[in-house]
């Protein structure tokens, strides 16, 4: 069910190109209370991957650093080349929680849900 409000919201920050929307409802975990959700996801045009720029509390969110962001990245990469929706759910997973293998799981399932072929950087 995540992933499916995920990807609605998705679907509206790209209907909304440059809006300011307060999601933390939408993001935030119920599974792990350790990390608090950003207060406001800011979704701005340019930036790669998806072809817009995500904000969390005026930060950008790409690219990450930490443990498992490399992987992320490299998946990220291949797959905002299929579609710019995977590439924004890409920023979008780790404005949810800041965790790159947490998000490199999102984006798995975000891929399979939108029935493309996983790239072989993604698994």
């Amino acid at each position: 069910m995540r992933t499916l409000t995920a990807v609605l919201c998705i679907a509206f920050l790209l209907a909304c190109q440059g809006c300011c929307k307060p999601v933390k409802s939408l993001l935030g975990s119920k599974e792990d209370k350790s990390t608090e959700p950003p207060e406001e996801i800011v979704l701005s045009p340019g930036g790669p991957p998806g072809g817009s720029q995500v904000l969390t509390d005026g930060k950008a969110v790409w690219p990450p650093k930490g443990p498992g962001c490399d992987s992320l990245v490299k998946c990220c990469d291949a797959a905002s080349k299929q579609s710019s929706a995977v590439g924004l759910s890409c920023q979008l997973s780790l404005a949810a929680d800041p965790d790159c293998n947490k998000a490199l799981e999102s984006v798995r399932k975000m891929i399979g849900e939108l029935g493309q072929a996983l790239p072989p950087e993604c698994k």
